[in-house]
């Protein structure tokens, strides 16, 4: 099965921080952020509120599993 896996930048409280994941479903059960979340950040549109820790979503490529 092909995945495309997705990388995302966080704020946190110790600096910047990068975190790899399989999926969009994982990603979105993890950070507790609703699909369409991931996709409007990852196209660039601002969000605020709880969202603001994170800096910027990027598709990775395909990966198999």
């Amino acid at each position: 099965m092909k995945s495309i896996s997705w990388s995302v930048k966080l704020r946190t409280k110790t600096g910047i921080e990068t975190k790899t994941y399989r999926d969009l479903k994982s990603l979105s059960d993890d950070l507790h952020i609703h699909r369409s979340i991931v996709y409007r950040i990852y196209n660039g549109q601002t969000t605020s509120g709880r969202h603001k820790n994170i800096l910027r979503i990027d598709k990775m490529g395909l990966s198999y599993l």
